[in-house]
């Protein structure tokens, strides 16, 4: 009993190492979703929606999910966007676990070579509420949603 009890806790301690490195790795296997046709343009040719990453102790986290542009269903596996320059809907949710899930709709001007930075956060009101951001990170300019915070 007491082998299978050894055996057991070190198996355990690679189970937790394993689910960590998992954890730790998962965040930053962010593939860029391709929303248009032909081969991969260069990056002055396209714009890109990207999640803003935030640190949580040593793992990125993001607040904001991009769930669709103009209708494509982005997906989990797919942080960014890369899309034609031109007029597209993003729609952004927040939300965590099984609770309430904040979504909004923007429509975005993009421009060819600029990439969006997009990000979120709670606010504290009754009933609680979201705000959501777009940032053109080519000049600092919010592009749609509320105004950052300082």
């Amino acid at each position: 009993m007491g082998r299978a009890s050894r055996t057991g806790r070190r198996f355990g301690t690679v189970g937790v190492f394993v689910a960590i490195a998992a954890i730790a790795w998962l965040p930053g296997c962010q593939n860029t979703l391709k929303l248009y046709e032909g081969g991969t343009k260069p990056a002055e040719e396209v714009a890109v929606f990207v999640p803003v990453p935030h640190d949580l102790y040593f793992f990125h986290v993001f607040h904001v999910e991009i769930v669709s542009v103009d209708d494509h269903v982005v997906g989990l596996a797919n942080r960014s966007v890369s899309v034609l320059p031109g007029s597209h809907r993003v729609k952004l949710r927040r939300g965590a676990g099984t609770g309430k899930k904040h979504e909004v709709e923007y429509t975005i001007d993009a421009k060819a070579g600029h990439v969006y930075e997009i990000d979120a956060r709670d606010v504290e009101s009754d009933p609680p509420g979201v705000e959501f951001w777009v940032v053109d990170a080519h000049d600092g300019s919010v592009v749609a949603g509320t105004k950052p915070p300082k």
